[in-house]
């Protein structure tokens, strides 16, 4: 599941079963999203019957939060989970079976890179700035003192996020909607 915030586009992804209920998807989203930014005064979920579902209705009034129905018509609206699935899936190995685990790499890549609808990364759009990570890991003077476990997980996370950043870039240039 993709979260998007329609000011900043800052997006949280959330991992979740293609089996999961209505109530599966409200506590994820409770969990994952408003634990961290509150409940949104109005959301456009896709058309998915996990959210015209009589109980995801319910659990939105109560929010008071405001249930815009995407249209099958409005090609931006289609067109933004598309790049967020392109992008996803330049992340996920060909297997599919560990994708959940690299999900919050995906989420930091994809929030740092810059949009060009609001010509800023998300991350700086929402926080007023683009949270550091470095380069290239392994150009750190104290790297080889590490102990190899430590070398390989961060060579591999740091690797993971080029892969997302990369995959972005893919994503941009292959899911520009044609109107």
């Amino acid at each position: 599941m993709a979260i998007v915030d329609r000011l900043t586009k800052r997006t949280k992804f959330i991992a979740a079963n293609t089996t999961a209920t209505a109530e599966d998807t409200a506590t994820l989203f409770m969990v994952n999203y408003v634990e961290d930014h509150g409940v949104p005064k109005s959301i456009i979920p896709d058309r998915d019957s996990k959210f015209t579902s009589k109980f995801w209705q319910d659990v939105i009034t109560t929010l008071e939060t405001a249930h815009q129905v995407s249209s099958a018509f409005r090609l931006e609206l289609m067109a933004r989970p598309n790049v967020q699935t392109d992008y996803l899936r330049g992340v996920v190995n060909p297997a599919q079976n560990d994708w959940d685990e690299y999900l919050h790499l995906a989420e930091f890549a994809y929030n740092r890179r810059v949009h060009s609808s609001i010509g800023m990364s998300p991350f700086e759009a929402d926080l007023g700035y683009v949270p550091y990570m470095p380069d290239d890991v392994t150009r750190d003077p104290e790297f080889d003192q590490l102990n190899k476990t430590v070398q390989e997980f961060l060579v591999k996370q740091d690797a993971l996020l080029k892969m997302g950043q990369d995959a972005m870039s893919e994503a941009q240039t292959t899911s520009k909607p044609e109107i």
